[in-house]
């Protein structure tokens, strides 16, 4: 089973990095961010983060958001439900930043072997504008997102490589659903214990269905600090 995940992931890399041959429109964008998080009781978790997007090979500051989320468990290691919620200032080009919302629905479904933790995510996702109306033909753009996600535990190594790929469909109003971007990513994390954790990965994200599809390649970095379970303390 191992071999077979791995192989599914290598497939999905190498797929994404030879389409790039074709590739007409192409971008480099950095993403940072600080979060924090905590367990509330046995079963929720609480996350809060704050992130910043820069385009345009990195030297254009394309949206900065605030997002807030909680997990439920139902099954303990195995199966959570999530909702979020994300408050986002894009620039629209003009200087001027649009003020928009997204929430979010996930299942989430975990599993171990041995040393490789495999997670699914089917994650369903409405985004718009804030302050306008359907009837000034501002449509909520809705996706349905799947993403198989894996780390793998390497014995005295604290860099353990994480990689996931992720496909979005897109439902768009007078428009068949269809696939509109693909996602690969691979990445690390490093824990500094009572210090937080730092995250790092290298995505590729391309658009899919499209004549001249966008590749956007992306170099993310985080901080993340955890304050346990602050109920039991």
């Amino acid at each position: 089973m191992k071999r077979i995940i791995i192989y599914v992931f290598f497939t999905a890399f190498v797929t994404a990095v030879a389409a790039q041959t074709s590739v007409v429109e192409q971008d480099l964008e950095t993403w940072s961010g600080v979060g924090i998080e905590a367990k509330l009781g046995k079963k929720w978790n609480l996350e809060i983060e704050e992130q910043l997007r820069l385009n345009k090979n990195s030297s254009t500051l394309d949206e900065y958001f605030t997002g807030a989320s909680v997990k439920y468990t139902i099954i303990k290691k195995h199966l959570k439900v999530a909702t979020g919620y994300r408050y986002i200032s894009e620039n629209n080009l003009e200087s001027v930043y649009d003020k928009e919302q997204r929430f979010n629905f996930d299942i989430i479904y975990l599993h171990s072997f041995n040393q490789l933790k495999f997670s699914t995510r089917l994650r369903y996702q409405n985004r718009n504008d804030i302050g306008e109306k359907i009837a000034d033909g501002d449509y909520p753009r809705q996706y349905y997102r799947l993403r198989l996600k894996t780390e793998y535990k390497i014995k005295n190594w604290k860099l353990d490589p994480i990689m996931s790929v992720e496909f979005f469909r897109k439902y768009e109003k007078y428009i068949l659903p269809y696939f509109s971007d693909f996602r690969f990513r691979i990445g690390t994390k490093y824990n500094m214990k009572k210090f937080g954790e730092v995250q790092a990965f290298y995505q590729i994200d391309k658009e899919l269905g499209v004549s001249y599809p966008q590749t956007t390649y992306v170099i993310g970095l985080a901080y993340r600090y955890n304050f346990g379970n602050i109920l039991n303390k």
